[in-house]
């Protein structure tokens, strides 16, 4: 999986606003607000793309927690496996 790396995000960004500011006499209304849903869109991409990387983070943070709390149930399972065998006594039949 590739990222949007915010060093292109904000390019992209300031070229539109270039555009729009540099050449806004040049361009007709269309062309503006081309320019004008096109900076938004972008700026919308870029917004639910850091949400998801925040909550994918805060996933990942919770899966390593779980993964912690796993551990610690199995390695007390263990002990009280063995725990149980030590005092378990073999009858001798006899």
């Amino acid at each position: 999986m590739q990222g949007i790396p915010f060093a292109e995000f904000k390019k992209l960004l300031s070229a539109l606003s270039n555009i729009r500011q540099h050449d806004i006499i040049h361009l007709r209304e269309d062309q503006l607000q081309t320019v004008i849903d096109n900076e938004e869109k972008l700026k919308e991409i870029y917004s639910r793309y850091q949400m998801l990387i925040k909550q994918l983070s805060e996933n990942v943070v919770q899966f390593e927690n779980q993964k912690l709390v796993i551990r610690k149930l199995m390695k007390d399972y263990r002990h009280y496996v063995k725990d149980k065998e030590k005092i378990a006594v073999p009858v001798n039949a006899g």
